[in-house]
């Protein structure tokens, strides 16, 4: 599919729906998948400016919540964000997907759990990373980016990160530079 073809889809999909309507779980998947990405939900907002269809979603792989440009998830990201994007994905197929979910370790809830990378952030680990190795080689795939090679990424990212489940709200307050 096309990124026209894929656009079209999306605005389709984004016109189905009211201001302030969650989309229905099979047309999450198909927003997602379009996209490239994996979200829990994704609900249709009032566009901040001009007449671009809005969208505000959770995706809870990444820890975040909120607008999402599904223009550039389509078009792509810079090349740093693409590396970023594609090392992230990697990450999750790890230690960090034995992680069991359970209650928040700051809160208590056992409501939307995200798995948080504890004593070092991602981004720090990224950084760590490129500075021994040199940035990853990627390719496109047909929705995002992945690592030519994610095993050196994946081992390397295993060795470093520990982790601790927080509910969405914990995990904002901690702040993105400590992710």
């Amino acid at each position: 599919m096309t990124k026209k073809e894929r656009k079209q889809v999306i605005r389709e999909l984004i016109g189905s729906y009211d201001v302030g309507q969650r989309f229905s779980d099979p047309d999450c998947e198909r927003f997602g998948n379009t996209c490239g990405y994996e979200f829990e939900w994704v609900k249709r907002v009032s566009p901040k400016q001009g007449k671009a269809m809005a969208v505000h979603v959770y995706w809870p792989t990444g820890n975040y919540t909120g607008s999402w440009s599904w223009v550039k998830s389509i078009d792509g990201y810079d090349q740093r964000q693409n590396v970023l994007n594609a090392m992230r994905t990697v990450s999750r197929t790890g230690t960090f997907a034995d992680v069991i979910k359970d209650v928040c370790a700051q809160c208590g809830t056992s409501d939307r759990l995200t798995v948080d990378h504890k004593t070092t952030p991602f981004a720090k680990i990224v950084e760590i990373f490129i500075r021994e190795y040199g940035e990853p080689d990627i390719v496109n795939i047909e929705f995002g980016w992945q690592l030519v090679d994610p095993e050196l990424f994946l081992k390397f990212h295993d060795r470093i990160a520990d982790y601790q489940v927080l509910c969405i709200s914990c995990n904002a307050k901690k702040g993105v530079g400590t992710r």
